[in-house]
């Protein structure tokens, strides 16, 4: 148990160890120009701390805005190309509609130009016979 207090003071480090031994820093007086000092330094660290915690903050504020406005320009993009698709897809559907709409005009057509030639023998067969 080479950590155990009983065994550092056994090393001869004296009443030094004692105030060592809980693990903090030896005690100051209370009135004095060190605790004054001790103060202001403590003080000036929590300012410190406080401007770059707040850097720290306002940088993570920006890169959040900056994400934000890629992801919006990220949805705007993707509706648009969402957009030309369905229009493009539209407009495909609708050239081969046209397409069959004609290829059925042609294929009634040739129909009527054949059943009028029936329709006319026939009537012409009746008239004679």
């Amino acid at each position: 148990m080479r950590d155990s207090p009983g065994d550092t003071a056994s090393e001869g480090e004296g009443e030094e160890v004692d105030d060592e031994s809980d693990g903090l820093p030896p005690r100051r007086e209370k009135f004095g120009g060190n605790s004054e000092s001790s103060f202001k330094m403590l003080a000036d660290s929590i300012q410190k701390f406080g401007a770059i915690y707040e850097k720290i903050e306002n940088n993570r504020r920006q890169q959040m805005a900056e994400l934000e406005r890629m992801r919006k320009e990220f949805h705007r993009d993707l509706e648009l190309q969402k957009r030309q698709i369905l229009d493009g897809a539209q407009a495909e559907i609708a050239r081969i509609r046209q397409e069959d709409r004609e290829e059925e005009d042609e294929e009634n057509t040739d129909e009527d130009d054949h059943g009028e030639n029936d329709d006319t023998d026939v009537s012409a067969e009746n008239m004679s016979g």
